[in-house]
């Protein structure tokens, strides 16, 4: 027998299922009556696409309908439907083109409230290719043509793809809305040659002419590029847009391309001539073949606005990003080129306001890319803390690494590192990131540099000082100092394997006294100071180690009056370049004697880099006659153009003298050698020079 459900039972199961409620809803714009259940959604509708072909006219192609819920913009289908000799202009929801005109992809939202509905989108068909105000036009031609010549602002809608060679004349002021379509350059001429004022935008314009550009805009012409793709597909080296005397601002997403192509004549994507302007706010410049950019004159890029953003614009050269052979302003972007971003940056004359220019490197299609943008910049200061440091401040990117750090020097001290507090703080590697303008400070550990009598001293000069005459001066390390020694002193200085250097334009050492120095190194880099000068009252004695000169002065500079003796395995070594302050006969050499100096040389090596090893005006013996033989540890004088130049008498009794030029200037100012030898000449390839040679022989 069945069951018998009661009313009540039966209500209540009908109403947590579904209940149907009669609605009005007075916020769409028709006030219509709906049925909702109570999982209530946003009403969907359908879109059916159709063709709505003109009478006699034959379709091709069909449309599936495209689904939409109320609230969500979504972008039509592209329409998919063709008409021979007509063009597709858009989508109306009436048959006779009445009401709103939906262009083709166009972003919609609620087309219908109605849930389940149907909404039929009819294709709207055109004769013409342009369109301005309702009026149809067969070529784009004749709807610029159509404008009038009082500068009136007027807009070419482009209604189909075209290929023609278009021109707008002067006087004329157009907008052309490409609507997603073409326009082909036809021939040899540019696709476009603007004379006029001329704003393009919302699609493509293209060429494969080896004669001119895509778009070419000519004298007192104006032309706004925004959003549109402008591309020169030939392979024959012209320009996707060639600006001659005009003014041309590239906007918004624009997108501009050369294809590669021979040689390097004016292969740019964009060519700014003399006397033109040319204004970059945003998009993307490439170049296949060569220059991204070149330009000649007027030009900026970005805006100033403080608020620099390096995806936009950006400019990319296969080999540079931005060529410019006159002052431009950079105040945004990204320039790009494998050989380089801007061939020249010092043209760069104006630039965002505390921003700097950032370069690094990009990997693009397997192939490295330079590439420079404007970052914030910060100002990182080395406090060398009573030291020197090589580099006071450097500027980098806002949250970028330092890199590689300074070596800072402090005589008598051990550098530590850069820390960020002048004592404690956390230390600064290669790593570290600065967001702020900040300073940095040197840490020291005090050291001894040299010892007299087991006492150490934190500087050489101190201990030269406080050494009594007769004191042999130990170096006890490496020693970055310009020493003096004083009048009527006497000092032994054992360099113990360590060098003593000096970076600034002074003498390594100034001697007033009677110093011998060997074991170790002295070099000195100065422009206007020998490494080691003798003075009038100073005694030098060189019997070991080396003294090397990378200025242009000499290594041992003797001053009328002074003595120098150089022996055993010394070895002396200059650059100098140039002549003397006191005589124009003799150049700048290794060892420079001037006049009623003494320099004796019994042993060593002494080379001149550049130009003679000796240059003597003063009293000169080189060799040693005390025993009547050449000695076993003979001197070795090699000069690049002379061993040794003299203006006056001088003695050789032992040793080897070489120079290119040749080895002695004058050999008539050789006045005395051991009687039982003459001087030989030879030669000697030392390297790839050819060196003429003089020695002694019995």
């Amino acid at each position: 027998m069945a069951k018998k459900i009661k009313l009540r039972t039966m209500l209540s199961i009908l109403f947590l299922t579904a209940i149907i409620v009669p609605i009005t809803y007075s916020k769409y714009t028709e006030s219509k009556t709906k049925y909702i259940t109570l999982n209530s959604r946003e009403p969907r509708y359908t879109v059916v696409f159709n063709a709505n072909a003109p009478a006699g006219a034959t379709v091709t192609g069909s449309m599936s309908n495209q689904d939409f819920v109320y609230g969500t913009a979504q972008n039509l289908n592209l329409n998919n439907f063709e008409i021979e000799n007509y063009s597709f202009s858009g989508w109306t929801k009436s048959t006779n083109g009445s009401g709103t005109l939906y262009t083709d992809n166009q972003l919609v939202n609620n087309l219908s409230e109605i849930d389940g509905s149907i909404v039929n989108l009819y294709a709207n068909w055109v004769t013409g290719v342009a369109e301005i105000d309702g009026v149809f036009y067969d070529t784009l031609q004749e709807a610029i043509n159509a404008v009038p010549t009082d500068n009136t602002l007027t807009t070419i809608k482009l209604l189909t793809n075209t290929t023609e060679d278009t021109i707008v004349s002067k006087n004329k002021n157009i907008v052309i809305n490409l609507q997603n379509h073409t326009l082909t350059a036809l021939g040899a001429d540019a696709a476009i040659t603007n004379n006029g004022t001329l704003k393009i935008s919302n699609g493509i314009v293209t060429s494969n002419s080896t004669a001119a550009a895509t778009i070419n805009n000519n004298q007192n012409a104006n032309l706004i590029v925004d959003g549109v793709r402008i591309l020169m597909t030939s392979t024959g080296g012209k320009q996707a847009l060639y600006n001659d005397k005009g003014t041309v601002e590239i906007t918004g997403n624009s997108y501009l391309r050369s294809a590669s192509g021979p040689g390097r004549n004016l292969r740019a994507a964009v060519q700014n001539q003399a006397s033109s302007t040319l204004l970059i706010t945003g998009g993307t410049i490439v170049s296949e073949s060569y220059i991204g950019v070149d330009n000649r004159g007027n030009m900026t890029i970005g805006v100033e606005d403080n608020a620099s953003n390096k995806l936009s614009p950006v400019i990319q050269g296969s080999t540079i990003g931005v060529s410019s052979t006159t002052n431009f302003a950079f105040y945004d972007g990204t320039a790009k080129g494998k050989n380089s971003s801007f061939n020249n940056v010092a043209k760069i004359t104006s630039q965002e306001e505390d921003f700097m220019l950032v370069s690094a490197t990009e990997v693009i299609d397997n192939q490295t890319y330079n590439i420079s943008y404007l970052g914030v910049g910060v100002t990182i200061t080395f406090d060398a803390m009573s030291g020197t440091s090589p580099e006071a401040t450097r500027a980098i990117e806002s949250g970028s690494a330092i890199g590689s750090l300074p070596l800072a020097t402090r005589t008598g001290y051990r550098f530590d590192g850069w820390y960020t507090l002048p004592e404690g703080g956390s230390e600064v590697t290669p790593s570290t990131t600065f967001e702020n303008d900040t300073t940095i400070f040197a840490h020291w550990t005090q050291t001894s540099v040299a010892s007299v009598n087991g006492i150490v001293y934190t500087s050489l000069q101190t201990a030269i000082n406080q050494a009594t005459s007769g004191s042999t001066v130990l170096l006890t390390d490496d020693c970055i100092e310009s020493v003096k020694v004083p009048n009527n002193k006497t000092i032994t200085l054992d360099l113990q394997g360590h060098t003593l250097s000096n970076s600034g334009d002074a003498s390594t050492i100034e001697n007033n006294g009677t110093l011998e120095v060997y074991n170790g190194t002295i070099t000195g880099n100065a422009a206007t100071k020998a490494t080691i000068n003798n003075n009038a009252t100073g005694s030098l004695h060189i019997s070991g180690g080396n003294v090397i000169s990378t200025g242009t002065r000499s290594a041992v500079y003797n001053i009328a009056g002074g003595y120098v003796e150089i022996s055993g395995n010394a070895y002396l070594s200059a650059t100098a370049t140039g002549v003397p302050n006191t005589t124009t006969t003799l150049e700048r050499a290794t060892v420079q004697n001037l006049l009623n100096g003494t320099v004796k040389i019994t042993g060593g090596t002494i080379v001149g880099v550049y130009q003679q090893a000796i240059s003597n005006e003063g009293n000169l013996t080189i060799g040693d006659n005390t025993d009547g033989n050449l000695s076993t540890v003979s001197p070795e004088i090699q000069g690049k153009t002379y061993g040794i130049r003299s203006t006056v008498a001088f003695d050789f009794y032992d040793g080897v003298v070489k120079g290119i030029t040749d080895a002695i200037d004058n050999e008539i100012n050789v006045v005395q050698t051991d009687s039982s030898y003459s001087i030989v000449h030879g030669t000697e390839t030392i390297g790839s020079d050819s060196y003429k040679t003089s020695y002694l022989e019995q």
